[in-house]
């Protein structure tokens, strides 16, 4: 409407952003994809080792304990560091 009848409009609030849909899903599903092809797998053990791994080095960052990372960019985990430890179900509990 605003570009076929451009007179009609004082101003335009846009809020959403365009988002390339066939790019965006694609992008979305590619790691179980390399996981499924490689048949590779996380753990739940695994997976929740890297979760807290990441949570206990940005969670407090914003000053406050809460489990969410609110800003991401301040954040200087290295996931690498988490690879190759152990992990086992008493981990979990």
């Amino acid at each position: 409407m605003a570009q076929q009848y451009p007179n009609l409009f004082d101003g335009i609030l846009a809020n959403a952003p365009a988002i390339h849909f066939s790019k965006f899903v694609v992008a979305e599903i590619w790691p179980q994809i390399v996981m499924r092809q490689s048949q590779t797998f996380l753990s739940p053990c695994v997976a929740e080792r890297f979760i807290n791994a990441s949570l206990d080095a940005c969670d407090e960052l914003d000053g406050v304990k809460d489990g969410v990372i609110m800003d991401v960019l301040a954040c200087d985990f290295d996931p690498s560091n988490v690879v190759g430890q152990v992990c086992s179900i008493s981990n979990l509990i």
